[in-house]
């Protein structure tokens, strides 16, 4: 069984990993923000795992449609993520920084993309996923911080 972990950094899970910076021994290096397919065959993966990196980035709906691509018929998704709805995001949205609105930009030109169960369901179902399981995590109640979602691959997405 063929397992990927994107944006992995230390964490050992998975039989593939990808990750921008190199935590570990045998990480492939990746930049999510470059707009590049994953270098994978159409296929190869049983299950795959986005933990805490979804947030950083600039085209998340093209990353989920290459988790598809990449992904076997009836594969497993899972993913945690920032909760823009949290009661956290609410009272200091991205710690004070800079927000336009629909993305924070820090200064060193990296990006948090906010979501909230219902947007990342939609995109998850655009991008030929069912949703099988959401839910909200966090270490300090009552602030619900992250969105954990599980989701299988149902279709192949069509590039339009």
């Amino acid at each position: 069984m063929r397992t990927l972990n994107i944006g992995c950094g230390k964490d050992s899970w998975g039989t593939d990993k990808l990750d921008n910076q190199n935590y570990q021994k045998g990480i492939t290096h990746y930049d999510f923000n470059s707009g590049k397919r994953l270098p994978f065959k159409d296929g190869t993966f049983d299950e795959v795992r986005m933990h805490g990196v979804m947030e950083f980035m600039v085209y998340p709906q093209f990353m989920l449609e290459e988790c598809n691509r990449v992904m076997k018929k009836s594969a497993t998704l899972s993913i945690v993520t920032a909760n823009m709805d949290s009661l956290r995001f609410f009272l200091r949205p991205f710690h004070g920084q800079v927000y336009n609105g629909k993305r924070k930009v820090f200064e060193n030109g990296a990006v948090i993309s906010p979501m909230n169960t219902y947007l990342l369901s939609r995109r998850l179902e655009i991008a030929g996923f069912k949703v099988v399981s959401t839910g909200t995590r966090s270490d300090v109640f009552p602030f619900q911080d992250n969105i954990k979602i599980s989701a299988i691959k149902i279709s192949k997405k069509k590039i339009v």
